[in-house]
């Protein structure tokens, strides 16, 4: 039980850093509203104005305002490219060797061309590898889930300390 609750809240925190107000996405659900849209197909790409309790609120991009369940939106792959880079630059300025990294090329260590990507060849292969691992979490928390196990260890110690699992 502590273990799903766990999941359901790293699952929402997860998808509120994705929908982010004016992120591009898509999506693709039957409207069960009091409104003329009401049993419609609504469906195409649109923009974030809100996440909040599970549900994205936004306009598709020829105006049709929207809310619905945020399992029937998906982010662009543009955006979520986005994103990756957002996270990846957050996580490289933190780690220890971000300092050289400035003295080698200055401030313009991030300079991206969205044919490119990243002109300074050891950024660009830092975020090669930071994508694979980027990846291999996510599938590693899906297959988690699967089986059951906790993804942390904080979750283990919680669900030890409910009783949840006995080794």
């Amino acid at each position: 039980m502590i273990q799903k609750h766990l999941q359901e809240t790293e699952q929402t925190e997860t998808n509120s850093k994705q929908f982010t107000k004016g992120a591009r996405v898509y999506v693709d659900f039957i409207s069960d509203s009091r409104t003329e849209f009401s049993g419609k197909q609504i469906k195409g790409f649109a923009r974030v104005d809100r996440h909040e309790n599970g549900y994205v609120y936004g306009q598709l991009e020829q105006g049709t305002p929207f809310m619905c369940p945020e399992k029937y939106v998906e982010l662009t792959p543009q955006e979520y490219i986005k994103q990756l880079r957002l996270e990846f630059e957050q996580w490289l300025r933190n780690q220890e060797q971000y300092s050289i990294l400035i003295q080698q090329y200055g401030n313009d260590v991030f300079i991206y061309d969205a044919i490119d990507g990243y002109q300074k060849l050891a950024i660009s292969l830092a975020f090669e590898l930071w994508k694979m691992l980027h990846l291999c979490r996510e599938e590693n928390k899906v297959l988690l889930k699967k089986l059951s196990i906790p993804a942390s260890a904080t979750e283990k110690t919680n669900l030890v300390k409910a009783g949840g699992n006995h080794e």
